[in-house]
């Protein structure tokens, strides 16, 4: 019998041009085990902001600001809905 994983689903998906060719983007929503952070060749910058801060944030796409507000109230949301939160 074969085997299968179940994959994440994605809570947002674009496509968008680079240039001569197009980004398909899938941003998925996760939680991590630390709050260390790793900068790689893609990164210029990378650290954990509230809702307030990523409002504020220079030079940030304003569709960036908003994936990122709709998931972290969705997460507000579902933590306050969740009867197993201890």
């Amino acid at each position: 019998m074969k085997s299968f994983h179940t994959a994440a689903i994605p809570f947002h998906a674009n496509i968008h041009s680079a240039g001569d060719h197009d980004h398909y983007c899938f941003y998925y929503m996760g939680t991590v085990g630390s709050t260390k952070t790793k900068i790689n060749k893609e990164s210029r910058e990378l650290r954990w902001v509230s809702a307030k801060e990523l409002d504020m944030l220079p030079n940030t796409p304003v569709n960036v600001k908003n994936l990122g507000n709709m998931r972290l109230k969705a997460t507000a949301s579902a933590s306050k809905a969740n009867p197993f939160k201890d």
